[in-house]
């Protein structure tokens, strides 16, 4: 009797040790790179930003990271507000052009009005060709520009902004100096940094514009341009909108997707993925460049010339920029770059 009860204490007593075993030894599962700061397993292999030292910014594994309260929300409102005020800046040189256009037809209203009326007597059905009425213009106004230009441009550059911002977080390009003062740890010296690192940057670009036009004028190639037929000052507003948006869609979210995808794939393109993802970007905007020109009239030379200039300094220069220091960088080597334009322009035209 005494052996059984002996037996049964120690079953008991090896079920309570194997229940405390399991309860205080069990371990918690590792975290990888990007959430706390602790390595990936052996064996799993990194991703493209992983591997250079940047994680991947995934929240809940989901694409957007774009979210309330986070950094990333923060760095899209700042450049709303940016793209809200480089919008305003055309109003100048757009209620300029819009008043022109308004004139023009005040003049063609009473000629088009005569051809209808004449057309309505004879048509065969006066009812429906009523309907083709031509309508007498109206003055442009600024709640007009408010909703037919700022308003649009305002929400393609926050698609174009959104969609950089996931892309740029899964390379190791960014906004470094938007990150830091957005999270309170900004500091003065990132003023002076983002001075002496953007502006010999935009003189380049800059003078790139210029050589540009200077060569236009010298082969005979460019007429009088838009440029010239308005004050520079509302050229230069006009074009610094134009910088800001052009630094959004072709380097912020350009340069940031081919480079995220020369990195996914840099085993089979067997490239170098900042190199190949600013040619691209560049090669883009130069696609671009030219199809607005030569659908605006252009000859094919001054299209294919005006489009590998701008091209070059404003996407290739200033995406290498942004590669080596910040999207900051290039927006404010941009902005100095076109701003300055117009005024020069006019000099060697």
């Amino acid at each position: 009797m005494a052996s059984r009860k002996q037996k049964r204490k120690k079953k008991k007593r090896a079920a309570v040790t194997q229940r405390e075993s399991y309860t205080t030894e069990k371990k918690a599962k590792p975290v990888y790179a990007g959430k706390t700061g602790g390595k990936a397993p052996a064996g799993k292999k990194a991703s493209g930003a992983e591997a250079k030292g940047q994680p991947e910014r995934r929240q809940g594994g989901q694409w957007n990271i774009v979210r309330k309260g986070t950094l990333e929300m923060k760095v899209f409102q700042a450049m709303l507000i940016l793209l809200a005020l480089g919008a305003l800046l055309q109003y100048p040189l757009w209620i300029d052009v819009a008043n022109g256009q308004y004139e023009e037809l005040k003049k063609e209203y009473p000629v088009a009005l005569k051809v209808w009326a004449d057309e309505y007597r004879t048509a065969e059905d006066p009812g429906e060709y009523g309907k083709e009425k031509p309508r007498e213009p109206t003055k442009p106004k600024f709640g007009d520009f408010l909703l037919y230009q700022a308003l649009m441009l305002v929400l393609q550059g926050a698609i174009f902004t959104f969609l950089g911002i996931n892309v740029s977080r899964r390379t190791d390009m960014g906004t470094p100096i938007l990150d830091r003062a957005l999270s309170g740890e900004g500091r003065l010296s990132d003023a002076w940094d983002l001075l002496s690192g953007a502006v010999p940057w935009g003189a380049a670009a800059l003078g790139v514009l210029l050589l540009s036009t200077i060569t236009g004028e010298a082969l005979g190639l460019s007429g009088e341009t838009r440029i010239q037929a308005y004050p520079a000052w509302k050229s230069s507003l006009n074009f610094i909108n134009l910088a800001v948006n052009n630094q959004v869609l072709f380097v912020f979210l350009g340069v940031s997707a081919f480079v995220w995808l020369f990195i996914r794939y840099q085993e089979r393109l067997k490239a170098e993925p900042h190199w190949a993802g600013v040619i691209a970007g560049t090669l883009l905007a130069f696609g671009y460049f030219y199809m607005i020109s030569s659908s605006s009239g252009d000859s094919l030379t001054i299209a294919l010339a005006g489009s590998f200039f701008f091209a070059l300094s404003l996407v290739g220069m200033l995406g290498y920029l942004y590669w080596k220091k910040g999207l900051e960088y290039s927006l404010l080597a941009g902005i100095m770059a076109l701003g300055i334009y117009p005024f020069l322009a006019l000099l060697v035209t």
